[in-house]
């Protein structure tokens, strides 16, 4: 599966680091998501202040990744710096779900592609997940596409969700994964 690495809570791919958040994250973080570009395609509040961040960060410093629930930086190996942040929710019958965001100035370099993989692998082979279950929110045909791309299939509109930014509730559309998908 491309040579990922993966220890406990910490996924290692061929440029990336996904990994438990620390509290010196904070600005990274804050400078990510308080942008429009990107916080117009997730339910995070907007704008997104430095207290947003610590408050975030701190919740998972009291609260430790489990199988259950797991919260990570994307972390540029090579320069150490945070470009954004995954999640992983396992339910009792090993259906992963989660996010991604990127900062936007690292969009467009393959490492949200790179991030979902890592994120997939370690679902599949470390969580034993039987399937991940995404979604994007309406109009993010990014999203869509790096899905798409790593053998995700459509599987309809869940709800609406709460899109601070847009300033209004927003269709998201379900997508799902199956291992043998994610192989091929």
């Amino acid at each position: 599966m491309g040579g990922d690495v993966i220890n406990k809570n910490i996924i290692e791919t061929e440029r990336l680091i996904l990994r438990p958040w620390k509290i010196n994250d904070a600005e990274a973080i804050c400078e990510g998501l308080n942008n429009f570009d990107v916080a117009k395609f997730l339910t995070v509040p907007f704008p997104y202040t430095i207290e947003d961040a610590k408050n975030f960060i701190n919740t998972r410093i009291a609260n430790p990744n489990t199988r259950q629930k797991s919260y990570f930086a994307i972390v540029i190996k090579n320069s150490g710096k945070v470009i954004g942040g995954t999640n992983i929710c396992m339910d009792e019958k090993y259906v992963a779900t989660g996010g991604i965001w990127l900062n936007a100035k690292y969009h467009g370099h393959g490492y949200g592609t790179e991030a979902m993989k890592g994120r997939a692998n370690y679902c599949f082979n470390k969580l034993k997940a039987v399937c991940l279950s995404n979604g994007y929110l309406e109009g993010n045909e990014v999203s869509y596409k790096m899905q798409k791309k790593l053998g995700y299939v459509t599987t309809g509109v869940i709800a609406e969700r709460d899109c601070p930014a847009r300033g209004k509730k927003t269709k998201e559309i379900k997508t799902m994964l199956l291992k043998e998908d994610f192989i091929k």
